[in-house]
């Protein structure tokens, strides 16, 4: 007989009075980047707070997407922030690993919540007041403070796997002063710039985006052109990418004149 494990995820009381929550649910789209990234701590409540990359789709964003059902575009969003934010590590396989909920999950198998069922429906009665009963008592008493001792202790230990699996995730710092000055390197530089992050212009450039030098520079400058001054940078970081995927590119027109404003800036 197969042995299931139920896990579930326990949402804190101030959930939604954190300042980093509040900050993403007033961003114009905040709800549903709310609802996105509550549905990745369930998503990652059965694998000790990670998301697997498995491979099936180019990056990590389109899985998640695929898996939720949710836009690529919202999903970008919301990882861009909770990295912003420390709420998310993302590793060098391009999996992600998310704190709060690896600190949240709790689980149980089948027979746990068999028997946890059933000492809920037949509670003991309570026991008369002889010797022989008490003596009886004391000794269950003893019995159950030490197994809850040896649960704390298993909870300490699982708590030690779990910083240890965060710090394992951690991806290493380049510490180098150097300055790539070629057409790539300056690229890579302007997209951070404006707000990207490692990872997200690591994906850009990945090979198994498909898309050339060219194509990202014109989604660049196409969203450069056409910013939006009333929307934050936020968006403004998944209207880049946006653009990039979908191949905009400005005119000619459009083009030679923010070549000669960048000139003579």
């Amino acid at each position: 007989m197969s042995k299931r494990k139920f896990y579930w995820l326990r949402l804190k009381l101030d959930f939604f009075n954190q300042k980093h929550i509040k900050k993403l649910r007033k961003m114009a789209g905040g709800d549903t980047y709310t609802i996105i990234y509550q549905r990745l701590l369930l998503l990652a409540a059965a694998k000790e707070g990670e998301i697997v990359f498995s491979g099936y789709e180019d990056d990590i964003a389109d899985e998640i997407a695929l898996e939720l059902d949710e836009a690529v575009e919202d999903v970008q969003a919301t990882l861009f922030f909770i990295q912003k934010f420390n709420l998310a590590e993302f590793t060098p396989d391009n999996s992600i690993f998310l704190p709060e909920a690896a600190e949240n999950v709790g689980k149980e198998g089948d027979s746990a919540a068999r028997v946890r069922a059933f000492r809920e429906k037949n509670k003991p009665q309570a026991l008369h007041c002889n010797t022989d009963v008490t003596t009886c008592n004391a000794d269950v008493t003893q019995r159950r403070n030490r197994k809850e001792n040896n649960i704390k202790e298993k909870e300490v230990d699982i708590t030690n796997v779990v910083i240890y699996t965060a710090q394992s995730c951690s991806v290493p710092v380049d510490n180098s002063t150097s300055v790539d000055n070629s057409p790539t390197g300056v690229l890579r530089n302007r997209l951070k710039e404006h707000g990207l992050t490692d990872w997200q212009i690591n994906q850009l450039f990945s090979p198994k985006s498909k898309l050339s030098f060219e194509k990202i520079e014109a989604g660049l400058i196409y969203a450069e052109i056409h910013k939006d001054p009333t929307v934050d940078n936020e968006k403004f970081v998944a209207a880049i990418i946006s653009d990039i995927h979908e191949g905009k590119a400005p005119s000619d027109i459009e083009r030679a004149d923010y070549e000669n404003k960048r000139s003579t800036a």
